[in-house]
Order: C-alpha cells, then structure tokens, then sequence
C-alpha cells in the first residue's frame, strides 16, 4: 500500500518528520480527540501526520504540557 511522510521544519536544530501506513485508518472517534475547530479541512491521516511531525519540532518539556488538538493546521 505505500508510505506517506509528513515533514516540518522549524529551524535548523528541530525537525519533525512522521512516517504513515497510506492505509493507515484514523478513525472519527480518534479525529475529533486531536482536531481543532480552526484546522483546515485535510484528509484525517494528513491532519494526524502533520500534527505529528509539528508535535515532534518541541522539546521534551514543551511535548509534557502539549496536545494535538493544540496544534492547528493551516494551508
């Protein structure tokens, strides 16, 4: 079925990269648990890759007090 990446940059030191099944199923129950109302429509397996990869550009202490669903997604 294939692999899809989602990577962000945040300068230099801290780049965050996640690396999904393309099959993978995000269930709704799963969505509305780390979606914000203010994301842009994605598909949902892009939406969780990206906040993944986002999720992954904080240090420890940061990733301890952050959700997801604090992260919103924008075009």
């Amino acid at each position: 079925p294939g692999y899809a990446a989602a990577v962000v940059v945040k300068g230099i030191a801290h780049p965050g990269l996640d690396i999904e099944k393309r099959d993978r199923d995000v269930s709704a129950e799963v969505l509305e648990r780390f979606s914000h109302p203010e994301d842009e429509k994605f598909h949902p397996l892009l939406l969780w890759s990206v906040k993944e990869a986002a999720y992954k550009t904080l240090s420890a202490e940061t990733q301890s007090k952050a959700w997801l669903q604090s992260i919103r997604v924008r075009d």
